[in-house]
């Protein structure tokens, strides 16, 4: 049966004591570990959630089978709603930690059962010093800029920023961002929120090419944004009745961290140009993100992962430092457009492989004989009676030179 640590995750063994197979699950981080071990079933019967005392993991896991986006989001929302019954029950507060960032799935596809481990890495970049050095002719930095004038769109901008929550990030931004858009093109009397936006964002796109913060190929880069983002928007600001709207719930995590990074580099450019808040050259475009992604990973890659329970230091030069056994990804896939300021290396082995298999902890990415990145799994990943292990490594944009 495959487990995360000591947790079954699902597969055709069944569960330890009962025998009931579970089709679907999914693993997530903790804050911190678990004080105890817990078991909960919920009353409808569908979702149980599993913790380990001194593990930093939970586990939802469902005999329903289900594609992959949906165990994420409903995993999600189950391991959300056990995590605040224990707060209140027990006063033991814990979250799920960065569930858009780490996650490993259990699910079936046709006949097959399938293990995916998915880890996103943050690519920083910016640049801060006074001059740069370039083909050997020193660019010297702009002038000093003028003194910045307080508006109201960078408080909701800073409480964005300040948040380690996602829901709460985005919910700033976007609040940010419209009080923002108001004070470049203003609402008119008697105008409807969703007319006055489509009309700003025409008028924005006029000055910056809303089709740079969109996908490739977008026909129409304003009605993709008033998709994306304003249908966003609206599912996160009800908080009344039987339309409440719960932090967390109902919402696909993929999808309210595309829109965070899309709407976060359009802010950026909508505050540099009529606000003058940064500076051009300190940032990263999603286009120059990309031919540096294309440059490093085009000629081809590595995804190999290991048993060694070395835990990440933050200079990897070695897969196992321990020099354990390493097992390599045969089959693997490069995917670059579908996400503007992201990139997927995408892995697979076979059951074949996997008969070898015990334990994985360490999960890496190479290209050029150099590590690019790694995902520690520290209480070990176990894919026991899986036909297939999928391993996806996503590089993601981060500026440090942001207003």
């Amino acid at each position: 049966m495959a487990r995360l640590g000591s947790i079954y995750l699902g597969g055709s063994e069944g569960l330890p004591d009962s025998g009931t197979i579970c089709n679907s699950g999914v693993g997530f981080g903790l804050t911190s570990p678990s004080p105890f071990t817990s078991v909960y079933l919920f009353e409808d019967g569908v979702w149980e959630i599993e913790i380990q005392k001194g593990q930093p993991t939970i586990v939802a896991r469902t005999f329903e089978v289900l594609p992959p986006d949906e165990i994420l989001d409903r995993g999600l929302e189950a391991c959300q709603k056990y995590l605040d019954l224990v707060s209140v029950a027990k006063q033991r507060h814990r979250g799920v930690k960065s569930p858009e960032e780490a996650h490993i799935l259990l699910f079936k596809s046709g006949e097959e059962w399938v293990l995916r481990v998915i880890s996103i890495a943050e690519l920083s970049a910016g640049i801060s010093a006074s001059a740069t050095l370039f083909r050997d002719e020193i660019v010297v930095s702009p002038p000093p800029k003028p003194r910045l004038k307080w508006i109201p769109a960078f408080r909701y901008y800073r409480l964005s920023r300040m948040s380690n929550d996602l829901f709460e990030a985005y919910r700033n931004l976007f609040l940010s961002f419209e009080s923002l858009v108001y004070d470049i093109v203003p609402i008119s009397p008697h105008e409807r929120e969703t007319v006055w936006l489509r009309r700003a964002l025409n008028e924005i796109d006029k000055e910056i090419p809303l089709a740079d913060y969109v996908p490739t190929g977008t026909p129409v880069p304003v009605e993709y944004f008033m998709k994306m983002q304003y249908d966003t928007r609206c599912s996160l600001f009800h908080a009344k009745g039987n339309q409440c709207i719960l932090p967390h719930a109902c919402l696909d995590l993929r999808v309210l961290s595309n829109a965070y990074e899309q709407l976060f580099q359009l802010w950026q450019r909508i505050a540099t140009r009529y606000y003058n808040t940064s500076r051009e050259p300190g940032t990263f475009t999603y286009a120059g993100f990309r031919i540096l992604m294309d440059d490093a990973f085009g000629d081809g890659f590595e995804i190999l992962a290991t048993d060694d329970p070395t835990p990440v230091t933050g200079s990897e030069t070695e897969v196992s430092p321990l020099n354990h056994p390493v097992v390599q990804f045969p089959h693997l896939r490069y995917e670059s457009k579908s996400i503007p300021g992201r990139v997927f290396l995408i892995g697979c082995l076979n059951d074949e492989t996997l008969q070898d298999v015990g334990v994985l902890h360490r999960f890496c990415t190479k290209a050029r004989s150099v590590i690019f990145t790694v995902n520690y799994v520290e209480e070990g990943l176990f894919p026991i009676g899986v036909d297939r292990l999928e391993c996806y490594q996503g590089i993601r944009l981060k500026n440090n030179n942001l207003p």
